[in-house]
């Protein structure tokens, strides 16, 4: 089954467009082009200087990773602080994808998962990149600079 990243990439283009207003002193990537060539998803980004903190980290010191920990950490509690605007009041990607359950991009388990956790229930949600490992965070010269790939990012909690 070839998978439909319409909503994805469109999810992700719309986080970007939110954490820019958000994150201090880190860049993320500008969206060129989203949207369907020949029947297919695109979508097309800027590349970010740096490399990711997964190909710096078996070069690193101990403090250098100690640092990086806590960089991530500061990015965190800034998403932390913005919440959904009311519209949707349960855990939701900020793009909806009414196909996510049937579309290949979660699988079976993940699918049961998301339907328990994402019943209309009183919590506190906020904005989660949601995907934030060594291959999505951009470093140079010791400071995290840059994040990638908001494609499952969402209001969760």
């Amino acid at each position: 089954m070839e998978l439909d990243y319409t909503y994805a990439d469109a999810n992700e283009a719309h986080a970007i467009a939110l954490a820019k207003n958000i994150l201090k002193g880190i860049t993320l990537p500008n969206i060129y082009f989203a949207g369907k060539i020949n029947g297919r998803s695109v979508l097309v980004q800027e590349r970010l200087p740096g490399v990711t903190l997964g190909v710096a980290w078996p070069y690193i010191s101990q403090a250098q990773k100690q640092s990086f920990k806590q960089q991530a950490r500061e990015l965190l509690v800034q998403l932390h602080a913005v919440q959904p605007d009311g519209r949707c009041p349960h855990r939701s990607h900020i793009v909806q994808d009414p196909n996510i359950l049937s579309n290949g991009r979660i699988n079976p388990l993940e699918a049961d998962n998301h339907v328990l956790q994402c019943q209309n229930r009183p919590r506190y949600y906020f904005l989660m990149h949601n995907d934030m490992t060594q291959s999505n965070i951009i470093v140079h010269n010791g400071k995290i600079t840059g994040l990638i790939d908001w494609g499952m990012a969402g209001f969760l909690g």
